[in-house]
């Protein structure tokens, strides 16, 4: 974790090191992300399967205690968009995850409970943005603003692969999930004279037999060259943890 911090950190001191201005925004582009990620939608899966440990007697702190070893899944995945016109686009993303839970328990009389994590994610949908009047903060200069809307729909593929720890060759129940996803966004995007383009939004991300994920996402792009840019991103979910990475960013 903090040497993702200080990867992200860096990044965005990058990010001011130009002036130039920009000629506005690109829909037309391929997106290839890279970071980490706190949540999943089998959160709700594994506290479930940890307060059934011992037939219904089980320790409540093992509940809360219940995290990803190493801080978080490992996250690769890519983004793109088609301008088709009039301020909407057709928009889709592919994520991988994988990583590695445990339940939290350290008492060396209890089976521990670790599992292989692994997901996949395919989502499209519509964007539909509005233009804003630019606005001018002091000596930061809003020269491109928008208002950003969009809804995908897709399925989400996620297995926890059990790992025997303890107690004999037995092993925790697998856990496996499909589950259809909806996700609708609402946002904005602007691009300063310092030729950066900042974004932020709404996400409520919702599926069946699953709880309704609230996110705010943030992140910064810089253009260093022509068609090509690097860029940071954080997103906050309702559990509490977050997803962070890095981004390359190709327009045609």
């Amino acid at each position: 974790m903090n040497k993702s911090l200080v990867s992200l950190s860096i990044t965005l001191s990058l990010l001011f090191s130009s002036n130039a201005l920009s000629e506005g925004f690109n829909d037309n582009y391929l997106k290839f992300g890279s970071g980490v990620n706190g949540f999943s939608p089998l959160h709700s899966q594994v506290r479930n399967a940890i307060e059934n440990n011992w037939g219904g007697f089980y320790n409540p702190d093992e509940t809360t205690s219940a995290t990803k070893e190493h801080y978080a899944e490992k996250v690769m995945d890519i983004k793109g968009s088609i301008d088709i016109g009039n301020n909407y686009s057709v928009i889709g993303s592919y994520t991988r995850e994988k990583g590695n839970w445990t339940d939290g328990d350290d008492d060396p009389s209890h089976w521990i409970r670790d599992w292989k994590y692994r997901s996949s994610e395919l989502l499209v949908g519509m964007g539909k943005n509005v233009d804003l009047h630019p606005q001018n903060f002091g000596n930061i200069l809003l020269t491109y603003t928008q208002l950003t809307t969009s809804l995908m729909y897709g399925k989400n593929t996620s297995k926890l692969e059990s790992v025997r720890r303890f107690a004999g060759n037995r092993l925790w129940n697998n856990i496996s999930q499909s589950k259809n996803l909806a996700n609708f966004s609402l946002g904005v995007r602007t691009i300063s004279n310092f030729d950066i383009e900042w974004a932020a939004k709404y996400n409520r991300v919702t599926g069946k037999n699953m709880p309704t994920d609230h996110q705010i996402e943030v992140e910064a792009t810089k253009n260093i060259a022509n068609n090509f840019a690097l860029g940071a991103a954080v997103t906050t979910h309702r559990y509490g943890d977050a997803k962070m990475g890095l981004f390359v960013k190709a327009s045609f």
